[in-house]
Order: C-alpha cells, then structure tokens, then sequence
C-alpha cells in the first residue's frame, strides 16, 4: 500500500528533476523568428559617375566606403544584370558592423543610362528617397561651414543640410563662416 502522505513529496523531487534536466538541456527547438537571415536591405544604386557619387556620400553625408567588388561579364550576363558589362561596385556604410546596410554604387562605362524622373515621389515608379536618421545635425550643419570656408561649391552640402535642418539653422551655420550679407542700396 503506498504512502499518501509522502506522494506530494515523491512528485516534487520526479518534477524538480525534470526541470533540472530540461535546464541542463538547454531550450529546445524554436522555430525560426523569420525567413530572412538578415533583416538588413542593401541598396544598388547605377550613377553617372561613381567617383562623384562616392565622394558626395562619404565628404558630405558621412559613409564610410568599405571593400567593394567586382562582377564579371558572363556572371552578369546570366543573372540578368546587364547584357554582358561586368560591374565594379563600391560599397559604402553608415556603421562598420554586420547588420549595416550597404550603398552599393556602380556605373558602367560605355553604356548611356537613362536619368529618372524625380521631379516629384509620384513621377515615377521604384524607389524615390532613401532616408538616413541621424542622432545629431551638426556634423552635415559642420560639412556646409567645412564647404563655405573652402570656398567650394556648397551646392551639394546645402542639399544634404535641407534635409535635416531648419532655414534657421543653415542661416546660422553660414553666418558663423561668412558673416551678415548685406546688399548696396
């Protein structure tokens, strides 16, 4: 005859055991969080010039550029990518680490691409914008005063500070390199 009172007992060190070997285990199978092995999207983009593009991303946006690649005419060819040019690609970053995503820019000498209509987000389809967040305006703020200075072109810093600040604060930042404009009446 068993003991009744020494049965709540007997199940509590059979489940303590259970539980320290399932412990002891490690978790069990899981099902895969998603399908995808990276939730990072990597972005090619084809440009006219691709010196004048990387330096526009890393001088005034801030990439880093990164190791890039080349793709060989009859890979290209097979993927459908193009119709027997190879590929030189340059990659930039924002952040060197493996959940980054990549700018991928590539142009193809010898070959007349067509420019795409951006005159507004509906013109055309695809992608129209690429947006970058950022923690601080400053440094673009810094690029534009770096760009007056040098008396460059601020053209191309000026387009990247609109996105990011406020008229207030561009009028600022080119005051404090060039002083107060005033027209001869």
């Amino acid at each position: 005859m068993m003991n009744l009172a020494r049965a709540p007992k007997v199940h509590l060190a059979l489940m303590a055991s259970v539980v320290l070997l399932m412990a002891a285990a490690g978790p069990g199978p899981q099902a895969p969080s998603s399908e995808f092995s990276s939730s990072t999207i990597d972005l090619g983009v084809v440009v006219r010039d691709v010196q004048k593009s990387v330096d526009f991303y890393t001088d005034l946006i801030g990439f880093t550029e990164v190791p890039g690649f080349a793709v060989d005419e009859e890979f290209c060819r097979g993927a459908g990518l193009t119709d027997g040019h190879g590929l030189e690609v340059r990659v930039l970053v924002l952040k060197q680490d493996k959940t980054a995503t990549s700018l991928k820019l590539m142009s193809l000498s010898g070959v007349e691409s067509k420019a795409s209509d951006n005159a507004f987000v509906h013109s055309q389809l695809g992608y129209s914008y690429i947006t970058i967040r950022t923690v601080s305006l400053k440094p673009a703020l810094e690029r534009l005063k770096e760009a007056a200075l040098a008396d460059e072109n601020v053209f191309a810093a000026l387009l990247e500070a609109v996105q990011h600040s406020s008229l207030g604060q561009i009028t600022q930042a080119l005051y404090e390199v060039g002083g107060e404009y005033r027209r001869n009446l």
